[in-house]
């Protein structure tokens, strides 16, 4: 199908140019419209939503209207191009239809793969029971680990920019991501991590967004890059923290194998 529908690329746009020529030239302007129309809907929608099904639609509205109009609405007439449409119109849903199916499948697959996500984290119903907490506490853990997440996440989002003030920034965030994914598969261990979650991390997250708004201040003072290079060496120190954490964190499954000894 994706053969078919080739036409989304720009270069069958541009072999299409001068077939539009030739067919105007002849008095059939079915294919130029349909070409505008296009290009229209596809300013505010997908290649294959807005030339597989949004174009065809309205060409389709637009003929059925000039032909009724100039009392020359026939079968005969109308039915190769409609023809032409409603086939068009069957591939762009059918293509939706397989992206829609390819998004859930791959969704399914990141969650099976990772529980860290680029917008949240995806808990195991499975471990959840298996944690031991009631559900009210199931319940505060989802929404306040993710509510943390959120400050990696945002870490995450100024790496390039924190990586030329803090040379161990990229280190810090791995960190901290170990440590969410540590939570999201014990999630008993949330107990144990009030000073990551409540201390470390919020700091961190606040000094990093500090640095971030001194930075993209329209004017700057003389002291700026004073605060900031303090700023930085705070960061820097604070990768202890997070290597205890990571520790702490861990540290089940060290005493799991010290119990095989």
């Amino acid at each position: 199908m994706s053969r078919l529908l080739s036409y989304y690329s720009w270069s069958f746009q541009l072999v299409l140019i001068p077939v539009i020529m030739v067919l105007t030239f002849f008095g059939w302007d079915s294919l130029p419209i349909y070409y505008l129309l296009g290009i229209a809907a596809s300013q505010l929608l997908t290649g294959y939503l807005a030339w597989g099904v949004v174009a065809p639609i309205l060409l389709w509205v637009y003929l059925l209207i000039s032909y009724t109009l100039n009392n020359s609405l026939t079968a005969a007439k109308v039915w190769p191009t409609f023809s032409i449409l409603l086939l068009m119109i069957f591939l762009g849903i059918g293509k939706l239809i397989m992206n829609m199916v390819n998004h859930r499948r791959l969704t399914k697959y990141a969650k099976d793969l990772s529980p860290l996500s680029d917008t949240q984290i995806f808990f195991s119903e499975e471990l959840m029971k298996k944690s031991g907490l009631t559900d009210d506490e199931i319940k505060f853990f989802k929404s306040d680990v993710n509510k943390r997440y959120r400050n990696y996440l945002y870490l995450r989002s100024v790496a390039g920019q924190m990586a030329e003030i803090v040379p161990n920034y990229g280190r810090s965030i791995e960190l901290i991501q170990g440590i969410f994914r540590e939570l999201a598969e014990t999630p008993q261990l949330m107990l144990e991590m009030d000073d990551f979650l409540y201390k470390h991390l919020d700091e961190y997250t606040q000094i990093t967004q500090q640095i971030v708004n001194l930075q993209d201040n329209l004017i700057k003072e003389d002291e700026d890059q004073q605060l900031i290079d303090r700023a930085g060496g705070k960061l820097v120190a604070m990768e202890a923290d997070f290597v205890a954490d990571y520790q702490q964190v861990t540290e089940n499954e060290r005493e799991a194998l010290r119990k095989l000894n």
